[in-house]
C-alpha cells in the first residue's frame, strides 16, 4: 500500500500495489503530485530517484529509525498517523484482509479519513 497526504489540506490518497520500488513510487507520485512540489519521506531506498535534479520535485527526508519525523507541516507525522489508524483497524476489526479485498478496504479507509 502506498499513501500520500497533503500536510496543508489533509487531502489523502492511497493505492494498493505489489511493489514499492523506485519505478512504482515514481509513477505513483507523478500521477498524484504536481512537479515542483516538495515531497517529505523517510529514508526508504525507493525514494532515491527524488534526489535527482531531473525528478522535478524537492525532496526532504527524515530518518525514522533515529526518531526523526520532522516537525509541524514539514514532517511525515501526518501520514504516519494515518498508517497507524489503518493498521490498527486491520488488526482490531478485521484481523487480516485477503489480498483480493485490499482494494475495497483502501477505498473505505481513504473515504473515511477524508470526511
Amino acid at each position: 500500500v502506498l499513501g500520500i497526504i497533503n500536510n496543508r489540506t489533509k487531502q489523502f490518497r492511497i493505492v494498493g500495489t505489489l511493489s514499492r520500488d523506485g519505478t512504482t513510487l515514481k509513477k505513483f507520485f507523478e500521477k498524484f503530485i504536481f512537479r515542483g512540489n516538495t515531497i517529505l519521506t523517510d529514508h526508504w531506498q525507493g525514494y532515491n530517484w527524488l534526489d535527482s535534479r531531473n525528478s522535478g520535485y524537492h525532496h526532504i527526508t527524515f530518518n525514522h529509525s533515529l526518531g526523526n519525523f520532522g516537525a509541524g507541516i514539514l514532517s511525515t507525522s501526518h501520514i504516519e498517523a494515518v498508517w497507524n489508524i489503518i493498521k490498527a483497524k486491520i488488526k482490531n476489526i478485521y484481523y487480516m484482509i485477503p489480498k483480493h479485498n485490499l482494494f475495497c478496504f483502501i477505498r473505505e479507509a481513504e473515504y473515511k479519513y477524508t470526511l
